[in-house]
């Protein structure tokens, strides 16, 4: 009955049809708490419901649903929505397999990359953006955006060309970085605390 999508334009909340709000209101409930190290607060998400007309009366509960998770609507889709510009289908926390999303552009400020697997992102990350993941963070790149790691498994890493972020996290441990990494770096979290250590492309 709920499910949620990546399309290329955002996440999707995706509704098939109901018969009782209440019902569907629990649902919501399980699927959002299934994947609740996913989702920031603030994050945007869509809405498409099959016959959104006769369950128009619905929706304003739904939203206010959503938003209890901390979630905004930004937009309800259609019936005639393409289906084929789906992507990814988000993996729930108790899956072993994360997936792993590989882009080649630069992350600009004001800019947000959430992916619930590993990122292997080729190009930089610019100050005033921000990287997620529920894995691994690889960067091809120079970073010196926000990078969030390990959302989904705290024994996931970050390793990028330099780090000059003013802020990373792997799990749920958090670091403010007061120096500047102009060299290959591997950062992981132990014990409550994140380490940063030189990555040696030379070590055999």
């Amino acid at each position: 009955m709920v499910d949620l999508r990546m399309y290329k334009s955002g996440i999707v909340l995706y509704i098939d049809s109901y018969e009782e709000l209440p019902i569907l209101l629990k649902e919501i409930d399980e699927k959002l708490k299934s994947v609740d190290h996913f989702f920031q607060p603030g994050d945007k998400i869509m809405l498409k419901l099959e016959n959104y007309r006769e369950k128009i009366s619905d929706i304003p509960l739904i939203i206010e649903k959503l938003e209890t998770y901390g979630l905004k609507v930004s937009s309800i889709l259609t019936e005639n929505y393409e289906e084929k510009q789906t992507v990814l289908k988000i993996k729930e926390k108790d899956e072993n397999v994360m997936e792993t999303m590989i882009l080649m552009r630069n992350v600009r400020s004001g800019q947000k990359i959430n992916h619930s697997g590993h990122i292997i992102l080729i190009g930089n990350v610019h100050a005033g953006s921000e990287v997620i993941a529920g894995g691994t963070v690889v960067i091809f790149g120079n970073c010196y955006g926000v990078v969030r790691a390990g959302i989904k498994d705290d024994n996931s890493y970050i390793l990028t060309l330099s780090l000059n972020s003013t802020l990373i996290q792997i799990g749920e441990t958090k670091q403010i970085l007061n120096k500047n990494y102009d060299y290959p770096i591997v950062a992981y979290a132990k014990n409550g605390k994140i380490y940063i250590e030189s990555f040696d492309t030379n070590e055999e």
